[in-house]
């Protein structure tokens, strides 16, 4: 697993939740691509990701990947039970989840506690749909270690009123795309409730992605 690269979203936008996703490809050196890749956007009639096409072409750099990547995920309104909409929005953690399993990687909802789950379904019913229909396995964290060796978490805080995705792997390094620090010395996520070690006064909300490598999944995506 390589380390985090050094990216940075522009001030004021919606994008870390495509940028955390692109870091988390790179490090598990499914970026830069070898051959363009054919993402699908969300279609909202049939609640599936088979809508039109987004190439991502061989010739990007993370951060342009990263613009392309947002098409495909920036498609919610903020707050409970969102609308789903063209582009331009906040970042569906469904679509996201989609985006890893499109480059071959094992990806799991890690969830806080089973009350954490139940208000998600209550309150992001499409969302957690989308989650089953892609046949992604809902994790209860129940106390556990949320970041086991080799893989990495991209957990949901907000700072302090905004939902805001951030990334850690296994070895505790961390990327938040929206500060000039690099790999500030945080706790690991499940810990944030009583720890100082987090970015100032943000809380997570009790859902993250975890992400890992298959055996049997090519090094460099074709």
């Amino acid at each position: 697993m390589l380390a985090f690269p050094n990216i940075k979203q522009p001030q004021g936008s919606l994008y870390c939740g495509p940028y955390c996703t692109v870091a988390c490809l790179y490090a598990f050196e499914q970026l830069p691509l070898k051959q363009a890749k054919l993402l699908q956007r969300y279609n909202r009639t049939e609640k599936a990701f088979n809508g039109d096409g987004v190439t991502i072409s061989e010739n990007l750099d993370l951060e342009e990947a990263a613009l392309e990547i947002y098409k495909i995920i920036g498609i919610v309104t903020k707050g409970e039970n969102p609308s789903y909409i063209e582009h331009s929005g906040y970042n569906s953690l469904a679509a996201m989840l989609y985006v890893f399993g499109e480059f071959g990687l094992k990806r799991e909802l890690v969830v806080r506690d089973s009350q954490t789950l139940s208000y998600l379904r209550r309150a992001y019913p499409t969302e957690l749909e989308l989650v089953d229909k892609l046949a992604v396995p809902i994790c209860i964290l129940d106390n556990q270690p949320s970041t086991p060796d080799g893989t990495i978490l991209i957990p949901l805080i907000m700072d302090p009123d905004s939902p805001h995705y951030i990334i850690n792997n296994s070895r505790r390094e961390w990327l938040d795309t929206n500060i000039e620090e690099i790999s500030p010395d945080w706790d690991f996520i499940e810990k944030w409730q009583e720890s100082d070690k987090k970015y100032k006064n943000s809380t997570w909300v009790g859902v993250a992605i975890r992400v890992s490598r298959l055996f049997d999944s090519p090094v460099h995506s074709q």
